[in-house]
């Protein structure tokens, strides 16, 4: 008996010593802050901020080389380099949106596969108790069929999660120049709730029309500077004026097209804002009820009342749920960015 409770000893000295050492060998890996992962990312994209640089001395020289400033090729150049910049501007924010959503995008897959796991032990473990029941003849095979299944259709779901974790991982270390698998990140899913103080409607308005108005100023330079050059030029006026008139009509359109579909997104993200916050609400309350039935089960397990499964199955579900919250938040806090910046989603 003692030699027995020596090796017993032994053995959960060893195990705590393995564990001490997975954690130490996880917390060596050095930690990618999302400020070092933003910083990063605004520089690699040194290229793209160059080119509009680019754009904007081409416009410039231009300018400089056309003595007339009532032309279609001075006004054009003009309204070229004036939205340069705030495209450039508009870049670098989303340029930064992006990094944030993926940095947490990546932590948020990386424990949804690791619960797969949790889940798959589980259910392995259920289904060699089953399997036993099986072939005693105390289960059907519709029951051990769909068990199996079940089984089968979480690694799906694992190797999936798996493939989606990849991606953004890949996405990330083309954006950040950082490989995440070499890093440890940041877990911030604190959520403060955001309702926007006035009319949002007229916001969103007013924030699309701010993004066009080059594009729109360009248009109607076209219209207004068009047939006058044709004029100068000896030009037939009134083809030249027809031709341009249907042109504009096209452009005029296509950019009010453009405006709406933007204005639908924009009001799609802000409704789901109310949305995800109830989810939210209801997840917090469904995690407190969870933790009270987790700790009357395991009373109930001290006492023999129900077995060791019950327990798993309980504390499952309680991890489920607090995983799930920790998406919804992540999610939310995204949504409101792209709420509070419309211009990111579309640059």
């Amino acid at each position: 008996m003692k030699l027995k409770k020596k090796l017993i000893k032994a053995i959960t000295i060893a195990v705590i010593g393995i564990m001490s050492v997975s954690t130490t060998f996880a917390s060596d890996l050095p930690v990618l802050t999302l400020q070092q992962a933003v910083s990063s990312a605004l520089s690699a994209d040194a290229a793209q901020q160059e080119a509009y640089r680019a754009e904007r001395a081409a416009s410039t020289q231009v300018m400089q080389d056309t003595d007339d400033v009532a032309t279609v090729a001075y006004q054009k150049s003009y309204y070229s380099k004036l939205e340069s910049e705030q495209v450039e501007k508009y870049h670098k924010d989303a340029v930064e949106y992006n990094t944030i959503k993926l940095y947490n995008s990546i932590t948020v897959l990386q424990k949804q596969v690791d619960f797969c796991d949790e889940r798959l032990a589980y259910q392995e473990k259920l289904f060699k108790q089953m399997e036993v029941k099986h072939n005693n003849g105390l289960v059907s095979q519709l029951d051990y069929e769909t068990a199996e299944s079940a089984i089968k259709e979480q690694r799906t779901a694992k190797e999936k999660l798996q493939a989606q974790l990849d991606k953004a991982r890949e996405e990330f270390k083309l954006l950040a120049k950082y490989d995440t698998t070499k890093y440890s990140l940041e877990e911030k899913f604190e959520v403060e709730y955001y309702d926007y103080a006035g009319n949002i409607n007229y916001f969103f308005d007013s924030s699309v029309d701010e993004m066009l108005q080059y594009q729109k100023k360009l248009i109607d330079v076209s219209a207004d500077y068009t047939v006058s050059d044709g004029i100068k030029r000896g030009d037939n006026g009134a083809l030249t004026y027809y031709n341009t008139k249907s042109s504009v009509t096209s452009a005029k359109a296509q950019l009010e097209s453009t405006k709406e579909a933007r204005l639908t997104t924009l009001n799609s993200l802000y409704s789901s804002l109310a949305t995800l916050k109830q989810d939210i609400k209801e997840l917090e309350v469904g995690i407190q009820d969870k933790e009270k039935t987790l700790v009357a089960n395991r009373l109930k397990f001290s006492k023999g009342l129900i077995s060791e499964s019950e327990i798993s199955k309980t504390e499952l579900e309680l991890n489920e749920a607090k995983l799930n919250l920790i998406s919804k938040k992540v999610e939310y806090n995204t949504t409101k960015e792209a709420v509070r910046k419309p211009w990111v989603n579309f640059y």
